[in-house]
């Protein structure tokens, strides 16, 4: 149930601190009516806004079964780990902030939501690797990639050229390499 993927986010004894302090986070409570929990008039979450909550956790896997979730906005606590690859399958996503928090690994492709999302906020973390090519594949609404303050290496990936709807691109404090492709310079909305 959407409880209980919204449940595995309290991780030991650092997570049940955590829970105590906010409205809801168990399982008596109805998940619509939880502290930082918005849902649509069936019952099904389509926001999470739990920023600057001091979560200590991993981002567990079970969000990606919640298929409504247009919003996901854990900025600014302690996370760490990895992305899991599952939350890339969030197919109505339309803003994700993970920034400010200690999270690792590569960018995460957001391949499923791709058509929906709008804002990619990353920054930040301890991401590294390439940025990838791939990231601009039919992200036809993309207005905001933020994955400065990373630890992103190789070059700046010339596809982002087509990603024509942004205003906004934050790449600095990376560790990339090589010059910035001419093909930033179609970005009329920069």
């Amino acid at each position: 149930s959407q409880k209980e993927y919204l449940l595995a986010f309290i991780q030991g004894d650092a997570g049940l601190d955590w829970s105590r302090n906010r409205y809801g986070w168990d399982e008596e409570t109805d998940e619509c009516d939880w502290d930082g929990v918005k849902c649509d008039k069936r019952g099904q979450i389509t926001a999470i806004d739990i920023q600057g909550s001091h979560l200590l956790a991993t981002i567990p896997p079970e969000l990606s079964k919640i298929t409504s979730l247009t919003h996901l906005y854990v900025g600014s606590n302690k996370l760490y780990g990895t992305v899991p690859r599952e939350i890339s399958s969030l197919p109505n996503l339309v803003q994700i902030d993970l920034s400010l928090n200690n999270l690792s690994g590569v960018v995460p492709l957001m391949k499923s939501s791709s058509k929906t999302l709008e804002v990619m906020n990353f920054a930040y973390n301890q991401f590294n690797g390439t940025l990838p090519r791939k990231i601009s594949r039919n992200m036809h609404r993309l207005t905001i990639l933020d994955v400065n303050h990373n630890r992103l290496s190789g070059n700046i990936p010339m596809e982002l050229g087509n990603l024509w709807p942004l205003v906004q691109l934050e790449l600095s404090d990376n560790l990339f390499s090589g010059p910035i492709p001419e093909s930033l310079g179609s970005l009329s909305n920069l």
